[in-house]
């Protein structure tokens, strides 16, 4: 009864582990699948040495916030000692000096809290809150910061891997046109000097690849530097499809500068930490003005003790000398600060002065935004104007090198000018793939300032 039990159990539960196998094993060897963009961003993110260390900046900053908290909290602390006297002393019941060896115990707990600090140590609290939420603005900088590097080196690989393929079709071309007039110079219909013009091309892509190989490799190295990625560990990436020449094939994005710009004041990393640094800075300011006013502190405390004779003589239990010898006091403390060799105000001064550079800050960051905003908006509208052109110029200059190639074989034109009209059409392709690619990155740049951080983040 049993055994067909844990059969009856063992099989699907055996099933379910087999069809979930090679989704585990998958997750296990990501380097046999292609990356996307979000995939190595995600992974540049976890990575991240800088991501990182702006998320142990927020630890510190949340423990400075705590301790600002404490310091409004009471401080209570106990402290007891034993000691032995051997000599000459003082008889604690007595209060006498005697010369026989002794033993005493003492216990106490004590207890203070400021009651009055000129609010100092509430706008210290104030101040930790605001540099806290700043650490909080840094860790989602640094990652946004690692997204858009990791997403322009991730478009440069693609935009080197596409002149590597645009640079092995024209070799291929190339070698299939040497190919063509050899045989058509045995058959004499062509000289020998076009075969030499043909084969001096043919080494010109040749050697054109072999930058092409080189340029990706760099690219490739600059996406595992972005991701902290082992550089002897191989990265594969997904691949954009080479241009559809028939159409404009890329997602078009409807922008407003100015509604983007008024999104990115509230939403920025950046802009936020350098608001929330000024307003750090005003807190600052004004506790170190409050270290001016007086401070008013109440404390208490209990203490009781222990001692003995160590000559063998009668002594009160120790119960009855802890209840006998208890002592306690309560005390108001005012401190007023006088003269202070110039350390409080020089403080005050110093945080004027931030407060003042930390405003000026907000302000240059705001501006710096402006500028950014409308740069990034007008370099994505430039692309894709250059992309669709582009488009259009492959097009046009594809028409041509055919039909040049025809006239060429037919002895109209010579090595020379299809050479020519080749070179126009290999850089209209490479001038269209750089604007896709440009336009791409630019678009991940816009969405980054209209807040859409699941693009980025």
């Amino acid at each position: 009864m049993i055994s067909k039990l844990y059969r009856r159990m063992a099989l699907p539960l055996l099933a379910v582990l087999l069809s979930g196998a090679p989704r585990l094993l998958a997750q296990h060897t990501p380097d046999s699948v292609p990356m996307s963009l979000d995939s190595c961003i995600r992974y540049a993110r976890i990575h991240s040495i800088d991501v990182r260390s702006a998320h142990a900046r927020l630890r510190s900053a949340r423990a400075e916030y705590r301790r600002a908290i404490g310091n409004l909290l009471p401080e209570i602390s106990a402290s007891s000692n034993a000691s032995f006297n051997f000599g000459r002393g003082l008889n604690a019941e007595t209060n006498t000096y005697t010369d026989v060896n002794s033993f005493s115990n003492s216990y106490g707990i004590s207890a203070g809290m400021t009651l009055f600090d000129g609010f100092r140590s509430l706008f210290q609290v104030e101040e930790q809150r605001l540099i806290r939420q700043g650490a909080q603005m840094d860790v989602r900088k640094q990652h946004r910061l690692i997204a858009l590097g990791t997403a322009e080196a991730y478009y440069n690989l693609l935009y080197n891997r596409g002149l590597l393929r645009l640079a092995e079709e024209k070799l291929q071309e190339s070698s299939h046109l040497l190919r063509q007039i050899s045989r058509m110079e045995e058959l004499g219909n062509k000289s020998h000097a076009d075969v030499l013009e043909v084969a001096a091309r043919e080494a010109d892509d040749r050697a054109k690849l072999t930058a092409a190989r080189t340029q990706m490799r760099i690219a490739e190295l600059q996406l595992k530097e972005k991701m902290n990625w082992e550089i002897e560990r191989e990265l594969l990436v997904d691949s954009i499809p080479m241009m559809i020449l028939d159409s404009v094939s890329v997602p078009l994005m409807q922008t407003d500068a100015d509604r983007i710009y008024a999104t990115a004041l509230q939403t920025d990393p950046t802009m936020q930490m350098a608001r929330l640094q000024a307003r750090a800075a005003d807190a600052s300011a004004k506790a170190a003005f409050g270290s001016l006013m007086p401070r008013i502190s109440l404390s208490a405390g209990f203490n009781t003790g222990f001692s003995r004779f160590m000559d063998g003589s009668a002594y009160e239990p120790f119960r009855e000398q802890i209840k006998n010898r208890r002592g306690s006091y309560v005390g108001l403390n005012i401190f007023i600060p006088i003269f202070t060799g110039f350390s409080t105000t020089t403080s005050l001064t110093r945080a004027r002065a931030n407060r003042l550079t930390a405003h000026l800050e907000e302000e240059r960051a705001r501006h710096s935004l402006y500028i950014d905003v409308m740069r990034q908006v007008g370099d994505m509208q430039g692309a894709l104007e250059q992309y669709v052109q582009g488009v259009a110029n492959v097009k046009a200059t594809g028409l041509a090198y055919r039909a040049a190639v025809r006239r060429y074989e037919v002895g109209l034109i010579n090595a020379i000018e299809l050479s020519a009209v080749a070179n126009r059409y290999l850089e209209a392709r490479i001038n269209c793939l750089r604007a896709h690619t440009q336009y791409l990155l630019k678009c991940r740049y816009v969405s980054y300032y209209q807040g859409e951080a699941g693009n980025i983040e």
